[in-house]
């Protein structure tokens, strides 16, 4: 696998997360996004891509989250997200009651 043949895996770990995603295999999604993270905790994208994972999963609290913490690694990278992220989730309370 390329996994095997790279000496710099952490970029297939997110494409494999967004793939895992559109297949509707979230758990496998979650999976990669998290060993993405472990593998780049020093910047943004690992965080913006759980964030897109957690906007698919429909938790837009975890996704505020994680928009916001590529936002503290780079300023601006995900703020948008977060804030939309942010406005779902108010919008879901909102129907809930």
């Amino acid at each position: 696998s390329v996994l095997e043949i790279t000496d710099h895996p952490a970029p297939i770990y997110n494409l494999l997360g967004y793939s895992y995603m559109n297949l509707g295999r979230m758990e496998d999604a979650e999976d990669a996004f998290d060993m993405y993270i472990e593998l780049e905790p020093d910047i943004p994208n690992p965080y913006d891509s759980k964030g897109d994972y957690y906007i698919k999963a429909e938790d837009y609290e975890k996704a505020y989250e994680y928009y916001m913490k590529a936002n503290e690694i780079d300023t601006l990278w995900s703020y948008k997200k977060a804030m939309k992220a942010q406005k779902m989730l108010e919008e879901a309370e909102n129907e809930s009651q």
